[in-house]
């Protein structure tokens, strides 16, 4: 598999979606965020890491991946699940990801395609979230795929539950970060030992609704929790019934039901 690319800078060091080379900061709240400060960061060169189901985010990235946020948070489609190698097999590792802003501008969907739209709103400050393995040895975490499943995403500039906040009609890379630990502390970082990784193909524009019907249909397709939606499998799907143009449910439908039941009985023999 193709690994990560990584940053042009030896230092891999962000605040608040920015390269910043002399430390690392990471501040925000819930049970998988929590704070971190080192004061130097530097590449740790001999771990690679290599996207899962590459084919499929290239599928999506060639019709510019879209995300859909709420206010609760909303899981990503596709999952970014990553595999990685050449950890110190005995030393324990922390394992996170951001998402920060690809540009400084705002977009939107016309003609088919997406377009610039304007200047980007303010920047959100940066949050990171931490795979709920970390820290774990490298032997743990080169043995399975390493799913970031859990992560939700949100337009909520209030969220208080550790989600990554976005804004909607921005362009976002997804970056995954592994930080080896020193001392006691879970939450120690060797400053000499982390790495930053970048695949391109999980770009995505950040959105309320899918604006463009390609990417409907590729959720459609490939999203386990859409099968509903499926061509082929519509029958497979309990049918709304109308009456008066009202939705019933089960209670009043079986009412109704009995009614319609004891009245053809009443009036079978006058029919004729």
């Amino acid at each position: 598999m193709k690994s990560a690319k990584r940053s042009e800078s030896n230092s891999n060091c962000f605040k608040d979606g920015h390269i910043d080379a002399h430390s690392l900061t990471v501040a925000s709240t819930g049970p998988n965020c929590t704070n971190l400060t080192t004061t130097t960061h530097r590449d740790h060169s001999a771990i690679k890491l290599s996207l899962e189901s590459r084919d499929l985010w290239q599928k999506f990235n060639e019709c510019k991946t879209e995300m859909i946020i709420t206010k609760q948070g909303r899981r990503m489609f596709p999952t970014i699940k990553v595999s990685v190698s050449g950890m110190d097999t005995k030393a324990k590792y922390l394992v996170l990801m951001d998402v920060i802003a690809v540009d400084e501008n705002r977009y939107k969907y016309q003609h088919n395609q997406w377009t610039v739209a304007g200047k980007a709103e303010p920047a959100i400050p940066n949050r990171y979230y931490f795979h709920p393995d970390s820290p774990s040895t490298g032997t743990q975490w080169m043995r399975q795929v390493i799913s970031f499943q859990k992560l939700k995403i949100t337009n909520n500039q209030m969220d208080p539950f550790g989600h990554i906040i976005l804004n909607s009609m921005h362009k976002y890379q997804p970056r995954i970060h592994i930080i080896q630990v020193c001392g006691q502390d879970k939450f120690s970082p060797c400053v000499s030992k982390a790495s930053v990784f970048v695949f391109s193909e999980t770009q995505f524009i950040a959105v309320t609704a899918y604006q463009n019907s390609q990417i409907t249909d590729l959720k459609i397709q490939y999203n386990p929790f859409a099968k509903g939606f499926r061509c082929g499998k519509t029958s497979e799907r309990r049918p709304r019934r109308l009456v008066n143009h009202k939705y019933l449910d089960d209670n009043k439908l079986k009412f109704l039901k009995n009614s319609t039941d004891r009245f053809i009985e009443k009036n079978r023999y006058n029919s004729f």
